[in-house]
């Protein structure tokens, strides 16, 4: 059997929340619950695309350490998660400033549940 955390490229942390995503020049405030170097997962209340892995969206959000990231990636999966659709975004675009700062957030998050 297969695990599906096989795919992952690294390690994802539980996180609790608010993702802006800018789309096609509308806002959409998205609750995320968990977060890696290479993307976050976030929750939505519409079904307004399906996934090409194409498209490009604008997200931004603030760690709960501060640091504000601004990232553009694409949404690679869309799914139900415990009744809600939740859709994996893999980011595209990220600054080195926000690379580091949301290592250092995984990095310290995992060790704290350790």
């Amino acid at each position: 059997m297969t695990d599906s955390n096989e795919k992952r490229r690294g390690p994802r942390c539980p996180i609790d929340l608010f993702v802006e995503e800018s789309l096609d020049g509308e806002i959409y405030l998205h609750p995320a619950v968990d977060l890696s170097l290479h993307g976050i997962y976030i929750l939505s209340q519409d079904d307004r695309r399906a996934v090409d892995g194409t498209r490009s969206i604008s997200l931004s959000f603030t760690l709960p350490t501060g640091h504000a990231i601004q990232a553009s990636g694409r949404i690679v999966e869309v799914h139900d998660h415990r009744g809600q659709r939740g859709m994996r975004v893999a980011f595209d675009e990220l600054s080195d400033t926000d690379t580091d700062a949301l290592r250092a957030f995984i990095d310290s998050t995992i060790e704290a549940a350790a």
